[in-house]
């Protein structure tokens, strides 16, 4: 058996953890938004719109709890995964990495797909 990295278990546990959840879904309608998790990528009244590979988790994130909160920390962890060197802080002490990538996500996306809870964090209805 080959050594293999921290990050390497990460990831291969959260392909066994994506594919064990019974996620058949391909794609995803909200509202005027299409998500297409096969192809990675995402329309709007269907025009493709170019989502960066942070952008694009944050929004599988949102999109696969839809209707449901989405904490500030979990959408730190699925925008960037946790660094062993920062003793497993998604974003170390302090980053607005979040808000970052939800902002831009509005500006291509439209403002009224993405809500913020002050306080609680993110939740995509619809």
């Amino acid at each position: 058996m080959k050594p293999f990295g921290l990050h390497e278990l990460l990831a291969r546990i959260r392909a066994v953890l994506r594919r064990t959840a019974g996620e058949v879904t391909t794609a995803v309608q909200i509202g005027a938004v299409t998500i297409d998790f096969r192809s990675h990528a995402a329309s709007r009244n269907g025009v493709r719109i170019p989502l960066t590979a942070q952008e694009f988790a944050a929004l599988g994130c949102l999109a696969r709890r839809r209707g449901q909160l989405v904490s500030r920390d979990t959408l730190a962890a699925a925008i960037r995964p946790p660094r062993p060197e920062s003793g497993g802080a998604a974003g170390g002490a302090v980053s607005n990495i979040v808000d970052v990538v939800v902002l831009r996500l509005r500006k291509k996306l439209g403002r009224e797909l993405i809500t913020t809870l002050r306080g609680q964090g993110f939740i995509i209805d619809g």
